[in-house]
């Protein structure tokens, strides 16, 4: 069985822009880690300024910051499973 030119051609470049688009970087998972920071950062400010200013008990800010810490590690290992 003999396949035309055009045939083989077509394969080829559909194989090849898939196997591309498969290889890009996912927008997504950016947008999903810029957000994380900015909640990230928020809440460790907010800590900070619990437990300097002494608006509540020091133990809410401290588990503000147990919670940054639990998140930052959950999303190490993402990437490290991405990578």
């Amino acid at each position: 069985m003999r396949f035309p030119q055009g045939k083989i051609v077509a394969v080829t470049l559909v194989i090849g822009l898939g196997a591309l688009l498969a290889l890009l970087p996912h927008k997504l998972q950016k947008e999903k880690t810029v957000a994380n920071n900015v909640t990230l950062d928020s809440k460790i400010e907010q800590a900070v300024k619990i437990i300097t200013e002494g608006t509540a008990a020091p133990m809410a800010g401290i588990k503000l910051l147990k919670e940054v810490i639990e998140e930052e590690k959950a999303d190490l290992q993402e990437r490290k499973e991405v990578v």
